[in-house]
């Protein structure tokens, strides 16, 4: 059975592959988040399947998603005060 990765595909001859660089950083998360986020991860992974989606480009994606949407964040950082 052949699974899809969701950060490889095939890519023409000739075009250059650009290469991801990745740093290890470490942070402290609320627990209810982290588990929201593990959670997240596992349903949308089963329903992209057969799409092999890594948890790091899952929460990436997700990081990358809140980063456009800053008004809405402050929002609600604004309202946990």
């Amino acid at each position: 059975m052949d699974s899809t990765k969701a950060n490889k595909g095939s890519r023409p001859s000739g075009e250059k592959k650009l290469r991801r660089v990745r740093v290890h950083r470490s942070m402290y998360l609320e627990r209810t988040v982290y588990d929201r986020l593990g959670e997240a991860y596992k349903t949308t992974s089963h329903e992209l399947y057969p799409l092999d989606v890594r948890k790091s480009t899952f929460v990436e994606a997700c990081i990358a998603y809140a980063l456009e949407h800053l008004p809405d964040i402050q929002t609600v950082l604004r309202q946990d005060r």
